[in-house]
């Protein structure tokens, strides 16, 4: 379903270019978003609209690490569940 009949109002990927918020480069790796200012500007305000929401409604805030042990994925499931659709471990 789209939302307009403009192609590509809906697509991210379109709409990230057109209005300078990311920028894909397979020397970061594949995949990964390099936030240009304009990007950066509306993670922060959402980042900081998620956080009043979540305090508000009387959350704490966790923070944990990106990565971790491959023992850690595999104790906890998500390797074998997920093994598939992320980048492999490091050697």
């Amino acid at each position: 379903m789209r939302i307009s009949s403009n192609p590509g109002f809906d697509d991210h990927r379109v709409i990230g270019r057109e209005l300078d918020f990311f920028f894909l480069d397979e020397e970061v790796g594949p995949g990964l978003v390099c936030l240009r200012p304009n990007g950066g500007l509306v993670r922060h305000l959402l980042e900081d609209l998620w956080v009043k929401k979540h305090v508000d409604a009387g959350y704490g805030l966790v923070y944990s690490p990106h990565i971790a042990k491959l023992d850690l994925w595999r104790r906890s499931g998500h390797w074998d569940r997920f093994s598939d659709d992320v980048f492999p471990p490091c050697e």
